[in-house]
């Protein structure tokens, strides 16, 4: 009986080769960037101002109540005079553009002074240790450096 079956199955037409043996590959490289101008859109902050006092309810009923046309004094910078107000103005710039690089500068300075410390510590230890050994630490190599 499985002879019978063996030449049966021998008989039939062979089956279809695998398909794709005979293609060529295609690669495809697809580089993507992303959009500068995109990125630098998205990391814009209109809301970065400072707080408005009582909230933005409170101003728009202010605006309101006390249009600046026909009350200007009501305005929320109505107290300052124009010389006064270049005043915050050039202040404000002046903490934006200096604060940063004078705080970088004396933790600069302070570093620098606590690396100072460290180091004159530790020759006070290294000069310590050699005081203690045998013949003022000579042969030890940390000893005879210094």
């Amino acid at each position: 009986m499985s002879l019978d079956r063996i030449r049966g199955q021998l008989a039939k037409p062979p089956a279809e080769a695998l398909k794709g043996l005979n293609d060529t590959a295609h690669f495809r490289v697809v580089i993507e960037e992303r959009q500068k101008f995109q990125d630098l859109i998205a990391s814009l902050k209109f809301d970065s101002g400072p707080p408005i006092p009582g909230g933005r309810e409170m101003y728009e009923q202010q605006q309101r109540l006390f249009p600046s046309v026909t009350n200007p004094l009501v305005q929320p910078y109505a107290a300052f005079t124009q010389g006064e107000l270049v005043q915050v103005l050039v202040t404000s710039m002046m903490q934006r553009l200096f604060a940063g690089r004078i705080l970088n500068s004396i933790t600069a300075a302070e570093r620098e002074h606590a690396e100072a410390r460290a180091r004159a510590e530790a020759s006070r230890a290294i000069a310590d240790y050699c005081a203690a050994q045998p013949g003022d630490g000579a042969g030890i190599r940390i000893c005879d450096e210094r």
